[in-house]
């Protein structure tokens, strides 16, 4: 199930793009929080031609772990067990 709960835009710059969009390009915001366009500091306020991109949520699923499967997250968490048998606070 896809979540609505932090959608997100990114500004798609037009084909001429102030510094203001070129610092922001690919940077995602809560739809909610996004800046207004065209950017207060856009060069060129009158032929703005940027945009904004939609996604339903504001991190970015290539970097989530969040969606492996148990047997995925135990490849990349394998290693030695670090752990000991008896309790930290223990002391025998």
């Amino acid at each position: 199930m896809e979540s609505k709960k932090y959608p997100a835009v990114a500004i798609a710059p037009g084909v001429t793009t102030c510094a203001a969009a070129k610092a922001l390009n690919g940077r995602r915001h809560l739809a909610i929080e996004a800046p207004r366009l065209p950017l207060p500091d856009c060069s060129q306020p009158h032929e703005c031609r940027c945009r904004f991109s939609k996604f339903p949520d504001r991190r970015d699923d290539e970097d989530e772990r969040r969606h492996l499967s148990v047997s995925m997250r135990s490849v990349l968490f394998a290693g030695q067990e670090r752990r000991r048998l008896r309790g930290r606070r223990r002391t025998d």
